[in-house]
């Protein structure tokens, strides 16, 4: 991937899918993804998205829950998944996983326009997502507050489940795209290691990841990660990831403590993505000039850890520090913007 090459984590406030489209177009022009539209209901918001079609998996959208029933009252929804995951490996045909347009309206704008001018690929690099199976499967809890993940039969499914989402993805993406790019956002691992997460440990939690990691990239795809905030970095690059994309605004200096790993994923061909371009309201007003200096200050800081240098600065990918979803509709398009210029300050001048 070319240095410097902007992509978007996915989210944008934007209520007209084609709007949201336009946007990723015009800026993210290398490697343009689908926009996640959270403003148009608890549907698209980034569990209930993907829930859609798990066997025990309830979404409330009055309430705006997802949660679980016990597998143990499920055996027939269970049998069918497990038949049309098998069928799925079996045939390659993963239209028994789709995302339906009532819960991703902005895939299904992106990829209608992508299509738009016929066969062959459009674009170097185009982008998809899904959420993690560990986000996915700490954040569903059934009516005793047990997470989905813990439960032995449910933390085999959500893995497979979202492995054929984000597979499903491809296929579709794959027509206009030289090389397809999907994130397995992982959110939830900025509070790794924490009481909250006690009963995860680092080799489960690389168990659940490494096998969807793998697989993606077993269908061609260049598989990242983002969270947005601190996390055992090493963790990620461990379970395989080819992208690890951080919040390099707010957390720029986190990398650092796992130097010796970073240096080590970057020399078997991976890549930083830095979340340089500030998501929260507060910190918008800088400049691509001040962004690249910013950017300059993490690269540095990084080098003097004993991670190669040139290393960083050939394998660095930007993006915004998170999703765009909460800001009003001008502020995220002008972030994407300056996402967009800092990338050619980039070319130009690192």
């Amino acid at each position: 991937m070319p240095r410097g090459l902007a992509l978007a984590i996915g989210s944008l406030p934007h209520r007209d899918p084609d709007a949201a489209v336009r946007v990723m177009l015009e800026t993210c022009v290398e490697a343009p993804c689908w926009p996640q539209l959270p403003s148009l209901g608890f549907q698209e918001t980034m569990i209930a998205q993907f829930a859609e079609g798990i066997p025990c998996i309830r979404i409330d959208r009055d309430k705006g829950k997802v949660s679980f029933e016990r597998p143990e009252d499920q055996w027939e929804r269970l049998s069918s998944f497990y038949e049309r995951y098998l069928a799925a490996e079996q045939t390659g045909d993963r239209s028994a996983f789709t995302i339906s347009a009532d819960f991703a309206k902005g895939f299904h704008a992106f990829t209608e326009k992508l299509l738009e001018s016929g066969s062959g690929p459009r674009f170097p690099f185009v982008k998809g997502q899904i959420t993690g199976p560990l986000t996915f499967g700490l954040s569903v809890h059934d009516e005793r507050g047990l997470p989905a993940l813990y439960d032995d039969t449910l933390g085999d499914v959500i893995p497979k489940a979202l492995l054929m989402k984000g597979l499903w993805q491809l296929d579709r993406l794959r027509p206009a795209a030289g090389q397809t790019i999907l994130f397995v956002d992982e959110p939830v691992l900025a509070s790794f290691g924490s009481a909250a997460m006690i009963n995860l440990s680092r080799d489960r939690a690389i168990g659940f990841l490494r096998p969807v990691v793998q697989t993606l990239q077993a269908a061609g795809a260049l598989v990242g990660s983002h969270c947005c905030g601190n996390t055992d970095w090493s963790l990620l690059a461990e379970a395989g990831v080819d992208i690890l994309n951080f919040d390099a605004y707010l957390y720029r200096e986190s990398v650092g403590l796992y130097a010796e790993s970073v240096d080590v994923f970057l020399a078997r061909g991976g890549y930083l993505a830095w979340g340089i371009v500030p998501s929260e309201r507060r910190h918008q007003g800088r400049t691509a000039r001040e962004l690249f200096d910013l950017l300059l200050e993490g690269v540095r800081f990084l080098a003097d850890r004993g991670i190669a240098r040139d290393l960083l600065a050939e394998r660095l990918l930007v993006t915004t520090s998170c999703g765009l979803g909460l800001l009003t509709e001008p502020e995220a398009e002008h972030t994407m913007a300056l996402l967009r210029d800092l990338s050619e300050t980039i070319r130009l001048g690192l």
